[in-house]
């Protein structure tokens, strides 16, 4: 879309004025970018999921997460299950996630796997405000905080979620920063500003999904 300038107005559309923010920011701190990396989608194509909506992938999450810290103590199927049973979330598993938390044993790639969802877990606590920031992606999340988070909230009753400008704020945000990260492993060099490239992933599954309603957890583009 073509930015419009009219009577000395800066009339550009939201997602042009977001890509310039985050290049701005990431330049601040000597990441790498690329101006011919698009902009997203115009607003007014992408939307938000109910409250409810993200309340329950957010415990489906989590139980996906679980699943593999049980398998990485060697418990039983039945006792992860008999545990995570009270939070009601095995309708809302994807059909990737199903695969793996109804396996009786894991491979040590999948136990890798489970282990980063808690970063998407945190992501969408802070969609729904349920953490008041989301820290830059240089380490892992609040493991403690994200458990209380999920013991303490047993419904999405009393939760509201963030507007759809301060998710996109955050998401063309981490767009940039997953180039950042691939490119520096391309070139077999750390990643730049000290970003953890799997929490970067995990955020921008968790933004992908939140705006886009259309599509399942398992249809997410990550492709940067």
């Amino acid at each position: 879309m073509r930015a419009l300038r009219y009577a000395g107005l800066n009339m550009e559309p939201a997602n042009i004025r977001r890509k310039t923010a985050s290049i701005r920011l990431l330049k601040s701190r000597k990441i790498p970018t690329i101006e011919h990396l698009p902009p997203l989608d115009p607003d007014e194509e992408l939307g938000t999921r109910s409250v409810e909506a993200v309340f329950r992938r957010m415990r489906a999450n989590f139980v996906y997460f679980m699943r593999g810290q049980f398998a990485m103590e060697g418990a039983p199927l039945k006792e992860f299950r008999e545990r995570l049973d009270k939070l009601h979330s095995w309708d809302d598993l994807s059909l990737a996630e199903n695969k793996v938390v109804g396996a009786t044993k894991l491979t040590q790639k999948q136990i890798v796997e489970t282990s980063w969802a808690l970063e998407a877990v945190y992501t969408l606590q802070w969609a729904l405000r349920l953490e008041s920031e989301l820290p830059w992606p240089s380490s892992t999340c609040n493991m403690e905080a994200a458990f209380r988070t999920i013991k303490q909230n047993q419904s999405a009753e009393s939760l509201s979620e963030r507007p759809l400008d301060e998710l996109l704020e955050q998401m063309d945000l981490h767009y940039r920063m997953l180039w950042a990260c691939r490119q520096s492993m391309l070139e077999g060099i750390d990643s730049p500003g000290e970003l953890n490239g799997s929490v970067v992933v995990e955020r921008m599954r968790a933004f992908g999904w939140l705006v886009n309603p259309g599509i399942s957890w398992d249809e997410v583009d990550l492709s940067s």
